[in-house]
């Protein structure tokens, strides 16, 4: 199997990296607009439940004043219409636990004063009644404005959670790109060295050493035209030896089939060969077989 090339490798690595950093916006983009639409929502639903109290305690501030100015007909029906309004606003914008309750009472007591406003008794409906209601009215304000208080505080708790995730994943995303520039470059480093050391110690004497495989495509082009060369380097030098010897042994017929005695020595003084007739000269008997440097022989 043929190894993957260095540039499919960088490529590969950084799609892995692009995927991961795609995957890890398309987990946080949504969840962070899902947050804030959430908040935008619930938060506008609560300053909706506040309006409505307010515009009720507007309402039944107008009856209030109106019945102790003795004109009260003229407003009654604008301010009844008011306070029903606004509190079917409420029943359809219920967010909190309690809430519901907390707006049929206040439905309920409203309807109640009304009612008794319009038959126009004397002493009814009563102050105590108002103050109960426009109590009612201050706590749903206050069960709001809570609730806001407390998706602040959810928003805070929230947003720092993401923070973390976006950091750990920057993280994360940070150790794969070191994990992966230490693997291209071991991929690539051990690779090279091999190579010079091979290259130090090739020798023409001998066989020489051969590259193994390699994990990326063009260092296994290097390592192959590298074996390549020892193999025709090897077949070079046993041609030069075998020529060598055969152009040895012609030389060494020659001399011996010359009738005069020859000595050959060379530049140190070892004689290197001595023919039939040097050595009957020399009474020596039959032509030794010399190795450079192994013997040396007088001529005086």
């Amino acid at each position: 199997m043929n190894p993957p090339p260095l540039r499919s490798r960088i490529r590969n690595g950084t799609l892995l990296l692009l995927v991961l950093t795609l995957i890890i916006g398309a987990f946080a983009v949504p969840e962070i607009h899902k947050l804030g639409g959430a908040i935008r929502q619930t938060l506008y639903r609560n300053y909706r439940s506040i309006e409505a109290a307010q515009q009720m305690h507007a309402a039944l501030y107008a009856v209030e004043l109106s019945q102790l100015q003795g004109k009260l007909p003229p407003v009654l029906a604008q301010s009844r219409a008011s306070f029903a309004r606004w509190i079917n606003v409420e029943l359809n914008d219920v967010t909190e636990i309690g809430e519901d309750v907390l707006a049929k009472d206040i439905q309920a007591r409203g309807q109640r004063i009304f009612r008794e406003l319009s038959r126009g008794l004397p002493g009814t409906p009563k102050h105590e009644e108002f103050a109960i209601l426009h109590q009612r009215l201050d706590d749903l304000i206050g069960m709001n404005q809570a609730a806001m208080f407390r998706a602040d505080s959810r928003t805070m708790r929230i947003g720092d959670r993401l923070a973390y995730e976006f950091a750990v994943s920057l993280v994360i995303l940070l150790l794969l790109g070191a994990v992966l520039s230490w693997t291209l470059a071991w991929n690539i480093s051990k690779p090279l060295t091999e190579l010079s050391d091979r290259l130090r110690s090739f020798s023409l004497r001998g066989p020489s050493p051969r590259l193994g495989q390699q994990p990326i495509a063009e260092l296994q082009a290097v390592a192959s035209e590298f074996n390549r060369m020892a193999e025709r380097l090897e077949q070079f030098e046993k041609l030069n030896v075998d020529r060598l010897i055969y152009e040895k042994g012609k030389t060494e017929a020659i001399l011996e089939s010359i009738e005069h005695g020859i000595v050959l020595i060379d530049s140190g003084g070892v004689v290197t060969h001595i023919n039939c007739c040097g050595c009957a000269i020399r009474g020596l008997g039959s032509p030794p077989r010399f190795r450079s440097g192994s013997l040396n022989v007088s001529l005086n």
